[in-house]
């Protein structure tokens, strides 16, 4: 079981991602949005606009100034479960960035970097690292196999984030790219139209960029900044790019957004993420992420293992009753599992 020293101690050894931030233009960048969708504390806020002005001269500063004395303590961020995830996802993309196997394709990087996502989720599943840090992450149809062409997606992340008895939901649909060098050819057919074209219609798109060069750290960016600014077909995966876990964290906004979409239930979560007028719920892998900041206790992570389940069954029976036999061939889910 990882704590959040042992992962900072990870960090420092591996030399990667935040311990190398000369040259990473998008961490800075990504910091400021968590300020801005006030993610941490007044005071924390104002402690991180100090550092990341100082960092702007300094980068070197920004290991210690930034991810050890601000992001590293769970007082300084206003809902404990959000600073456990974006931890989580932390470690995993560093263990990703320590033994990123150059000779993987996308979908085995997908694979992995979810699966350590859960792995890593573990270890803040009961709070046990921190009082009130808690969140459990369940894999579901991590084997199935999907047509990414109905979406332009790869994978799919719900977030269930529960604040005061009120449960509300997040959802994201991803595209992942290996970048080789920073410019990268994101101008991919998805059926009748493009990758870019169907992760922005969709309004939950965003891309992932697997860096194989300076970091190996992922870095993230939204389909609607890629359309909206890059007409070509290439992006530059660094000077528009974020930190892929400050990105995640930045999915539960701490002020509800007013144009957002309610999402009141696991079943309109995942119908955002699955349209039962295309077939993607027998091809879609997705990542369910439930954040709460009290613990949970074994009956508890039956009953949400019990609770989506029951809601992709829904989902599922839905897709059977408007798509032939042929289309399930490949539809082998193992349900939501943590």
């Amino acid at each position: 079981m990882s704590t959040v020293n042992q992962i900072i101690d990870q960090i420092r050894w591996t030399g990667k991602g935040y311990a190398r931030p000369r040259g990473l233009p998008y961490l800075l960048n990504s910091f400021k949005a968590l300020a801005k969708a006030r993610i941490l504390t007044d005071a924390a806020d104002d402690r991180l606009a100090d550092a990341l002005e100082g960092c702007a001269a300094q980068p070197d500063l920004f290991f210690n100034d930034i991810i050890v004395r601000v992001l590293a303590d769970p007082d300084n961020f206003r809902n404990r479960a959000i600073w456990a995830f974006y931890w989580a996802v932390v470690e995993a993309e560093h263990d990703l960035a320590r033994d990123y196997d150059l000779n993987a394709n996308e979908d085995g990087l997908n694979g992995a970097f979810l699966k350590t996502i859960v792995s890593s989720a573990r270890a803040f599943q009961h709070g046990s690292i921190s009082d009130g840090a808690r969140t459990m992450i369940g894999a579901t149809h991590l084997v199935r196999k999907w047509n990414e062409g109905r979406t332009g997606a790869d994978f799919a992340m719900v977030l269930a984030f529960q604040e005061d008895g009120v449960a509300r939901y997040f959802t994201t649909i991803v595209q992942a790219k290996i970048a080789k060098r920073r410019s990268v050819n994101i101008d991919r057919a998805a059926g009748e139209t493009t990758q870019l074209e169907k992760l922005y219609a969709s309004g939950i798109g965003q891309y992932l960029f697997y860096n194989e060069f300076e970091s190996n750290v992922p870095t993230g960016m939204s389909a609607q900044l890629v359309y909206d600014q890059h007409k070509a077909n290439y992006v530059d995966s660094l000077d528009f790019g974020d930190d892929f876990a400050a990105r995640m964290a930045l999915l539960v906004p701490y002020e509800q957004v007013v144009d957002a979409p309610a999402l009141d239930s696991p079943e309109a979560a995942l119908e955002r993420v699955f349209s039962t007028h295309i077939p993607d719920i027998a091809h879609y892998p997705v990542l369910v992420a439930v954040l709460n900041e009290r613990g949970f206790s074994h009956d508890e992570v039956e009953a949400v293992q019990k609770r989506w389940n029951k809601a992709l069954e829904r989902c599922e029976r839905a897709y059977r009753a408007q798509h032939t036999p042929d289309d399930d061939r490949e539809n082998d889910a193992t349900g939501f599992n943590i």
